[in-house]
């Protein structure tokens, strides 16, 4: 199969293996050739890796082959030759390398209640929570990532020479080596920036606009096409999910029982408006929902009665037959 080179050197490397074989196929019974070629291999296995590279690239040109080898040739034509194949052999293999570079994208999600961590080829750590959905596509100076549902954690290997960038719209996250969260809900866009930098951008009608530079701590909050928001929220509470858990402080019941619904598609929690602007705080495990209930009716005095296969919660005394 053929693999691509490292970057950096992929231009002169592969123009030098071309060029060798090129000599090779014109001249195959030179001793001299022979020789420089293998002490050319012997220099680097970059070397190796290239001529072996375009060797089986050429290989599957038969016609070109066959054409190459059927008749003998003039030394000035000889010459000629060798530079029609070393010029062909770059630009065939010059376009298998785009090929390879550019890359096949690769799809990975998890189902509700799920989470997946896995390594990119670059060495990315990636973790998806709950109900999340990624496309990967690394290309030649860039490795892209297009989220296009739920909540990711990237842990992102240095490459300064290809920036890594997550899409989600017209919104792009751009990053070098660093860690950060993006997470795409129904009405909104946040990215949380746990270490080194990352600068979020707004791709419209053909221009790049900055929305703003991220600092560890930042929270960026996106709603729609309005303005964006930046808060330094707990670390622990953002990244609770990663240890299994959902952890709330101070927040409206109705917020934390939908964050708890994001874990499961079986029995799910209602708020009675009754109870929805009610404030909650501690830990939770993401799959035990029953857990929450139990605490939450516990905490707050709550009325706790089941609609169908939904769990409600309200207050006591109240209808809750509008329960949300």
């Amino acid at each position: 199969m053929v693999k691509p080179l490292d970057p950096p050197h992929e231009p002169r490397v592969r123009a030098e293996a071309a060029a060798w074989l090129a000599r090779r196929q014109t001249r195959p019974e030179d001793p001299q050739t022979r020789a420089a070629l293998q002490a050319w291999l012997d220099q680097d296995e970059r070397h190796r890796a290239a001529f072996s590279n375009v060797t089986e690239v050429w290989e599957v040109l038969p016609g070109a082959v066959a054409e190459t080898r059927r008749s003998p040739v003039k030394p000035r034509g000889r010459s000629l030759a060798s530079l029609a194949l070393a010029a062909c052999l770059l630009l065939v293999f010059a376009g298998v390398g785009a090929l390879l570079w550019t890359g096949r994208s690769h799809v990975y999600q998890t189902a509700v209640g799920q989470q997946q961590s896995l390594a990119l080829d670059d060495g990315t750590r990636v973790t998806l929570n709950t109900d999340s959905r990624i496309e990967v596509v690394f290309k030649r100076r860039e490795r892209r990532v297009r989220l296009d549902r739920g909540e990711v954690a990237f842990d992102v290997a240095h490459d300064a020479k290809r920036p890594f960038v997550v899409w989600q719209g017209e919104t792009q996250v751009r990053a070098l080596g660093t860690s950060f969260v993006v997470r795409r809900d129904p009405d909104r866009l946040q990215v949380t920036l746990v270490k080194g930098r990352v600068e979020v951008d707004r791709q419209a009608d053909r221009e790049r606009r900055r929305i703003a530079m991220l600092k560890p701590g930042d929270r960026l909050t996106m709603i729609g096409e309005g303005g964006a928001v930046i808060d330094r929220p707990a670390f622990e509470t953002i990244l609770a999910w990663r240890k299994g858990e959902v952890m709330f402080d101070d927040v409206m019941l109705l917020e934390a029982a939908n964050e708890v619904n994001r874990y499961t598609d079986k029995q799910r929690i209602r708020v009675d408006p009754s109870a929805a602007s009610l404030r909650i705080s501690g830990v939770f495990r993401i799959s035990d929902s029953a857990d929450f209930v139990e605490t939450a009716s516990a905490l707050l005095g709550l009325k706790v009665s089941n609609q169908g296969a939904d769990i409600v919660l309200s207050a006591p005394g109240s209808e809750n037959n509008s329960a949300s």
